[in-house]
């Protein structure tokens, strides 16, 4: 970074010395103490472990890396006279994964090993200071000496170490850094000045606050007193590499029966994945016991038989609890598969049963959509049929009320009057035609019967004589629905 190598005076007069840009980085300060702690520590399922039984384990029965989870700093002012805004935080937190995992350290010491890296960052709401935004950190840590004094307590704040491409003055909004080229106020972070009072000739004190844009974190160090008083740690995980891989080769085991079972559909593929995972568990007993065995000859070859066999039996017990374990496992898996075997043929049966019934029915409506379709034709014919008789029904009695309304006419009937006739009488309906049929043959007069008509003297009741040989027309058919 470029030297600058100067002087610079404030406003009160105090001089301070810049020797370059690494003079203005974020360093730490030591006025303040932690204040939140946690109670609880948890294991790699997420179980909790207490405090109290890691603080009394010795060194060797230290897990070989733990994942801690702290809040690294947060947005506003802090001791140091900086302010952090939230809007340059939210980005700028990547930083501690650009180019590289950055590393945690102690007393901000770049020359020191480090104790572990950051693996996980993120900017949200803080669980330590409440209001406040936090950039949270996610770091592993494998230094075994950090381990324990994590576990214990001793290490729990901690500091950044950061350099920023912007600084503001927040007394007077002047760029101080930007781009590189450093312009001085005159007001020094954490120094006193007298501030002119808007709207009034009057002056009041107020401390400076520089304000650090456009961030680049370059590591995460241990202090005793950080300036963030709220940097701490919030969670603590055991990532413990030398858990007993029986243990956990046992329980994986066991729920990849349990998915299978879950999952399988094929019953012998289960049988054999069962099958498989007794020979494996066996397999790795045997392949124990021979190391066990070779192990101790060759450690020493004057042991007794019984020193031989205590060792082995201390160092398989664990195996032979698990091929117990798997075996009463297995016993209840083959029942549940007989249970299943029981039950998905039972449900085969209803569902041959469900098909057949259903075969029926779509042949039963299969029928019936026949048959509906042959009335539905037929009913087509007979309203063709209907449509026509009425037809000629109402054209029979329109003819005949047009030559009773002749008849009946006291004038002479023109051509003119009878084309009106015609026309008021096709506006008619058939009801309206009948009734005024029947008024007309009202006043039709009945002819005098001649002295020559077959029958009764006149005065008397008329037989009419009916031929019952002459067919019978249509117009017999409408005259006797007339009258």
């Amino acid at each position: 970074m470029k030297r600058i190598k100067m002087k610079v005076t404030d406003e009160n007069g105090k001089t301070f010395e810049i020797e370059d840009l690494e003079s203005l980085k974020i360093e730490p300060l030591t006025d303040s103490e932690g204040n939140y702690s946690i109670d609880s520590i948890t294991d790699a399922n997420g179980e909790k472990i207490k405090i109290a039984e890691l603080k009394d384990s010795n060194e060797g029965n230290l897990p070989s890396s733990i994942f801690i989870h702290l809040e690294a700093t947060h947005s506003g002012k802090n001791l140091n006279f900086g302010i952090y805004p939230e809007e340059s935080l939210a980005k700028d937190h990547k930083t501690y994964l650009e180019d590289f995992s950055k590393p945690l350290l102690k007393n901000h010491d770049t020359n020191s090993e480090p104790l572990g890296r950051v693996v996980e960052t993120d900017f949200g709401d803080s669980v330590i200071s409440e209001g406040k935004k936090a950039v949270k950190l996610k770091i592993q840590v494998t230094d075994s000496d950090a381990i324990q004094k994590f576990i214990d307590g001793r290490y729990k704040t901690f500091s950044i170490g950061a350099s920023a491409d912007t600084i503001t003055c927040d007394l007077c909004k002047a760029k101080i850094l930007s781009n590189g080229v450093f312009n001085f106020c005159g007001h020094w972070k954490g120094e006193t000045y007298d501030v002119a009072v808007e709207g009034s000739e009057a002056t009041e004190k107020k401390t400076a606050y520089w304000q650090y844009e456009d961030m680049y974190f370059s590591e995460i160090s241990v202090v005793n007193n950080p300036a963030d008083r709220n940097a701490q740690i919030t969670k603590i995980e055991i990532d413990d590499s030398t858990q007993d891989s029986v243990k956990t080769n046992t329980k994986d085991s066991k729920q990849k029966m349990i998915d299978l079972i879950n999952n399988s559909e094929n019953d012998d593929d289960l049988l054999k994945m069962i099958t498989d995972s007794i020979s494996n568990a066996e397999a790795e007993k045997e392949d124990a016991d021979d190391t066990t065995t070779d192990e101790d000859t060759s450690t020493d070859d004057a042991s007794t038989k019984d020193d031989n066999d205590s060792t082995d039996d201390t160092t398989t017990d664990s195996e032979e609890e698990t091929i117990e374990s798997l075996k009463d496992s297995i016993t209840e898996l083959e029942t549940k598969v007989e249970d299943l075997k029981a039950e998905n043929k039972i449900l085969k049966d209803e569902i041959e049963s469900l098909k057949e019934k259903l075969s029926d029915k779509e042949e039963e409506n299969s029928e019936l959509t026949t048959d509906k379709q042959i009335l539905e034709a037929e009913n087509e014919v007979v309203l063709d049929k209907l449509s026509s008789f009425a037809k000629k029904i109402k054209n029979q009695l329109e003819n005949r009320l047009l030559d009773l309304k002749v008849m009946t006419s006291d004038v002479e009937v023109t051509d003119e009057k009878r084309s009106k006739i015609v026309k008021e009488i096709k506006n008619m309906s058939i009801d309206e035609m009948s009734t005024e049929i029947e008024g007309l043959k009202k006043k039709i007069k009945p002819k005098k019967l001649s002295d020559n008509t077959i029958g009764k003297n006149n005065g008397e009741n008329v037989e009419t004589i009916v031929d019952k040989n002459k067919n019978v027309t249509m117009g017999d058919f409408l005259e006797d629905i007339i009258n």
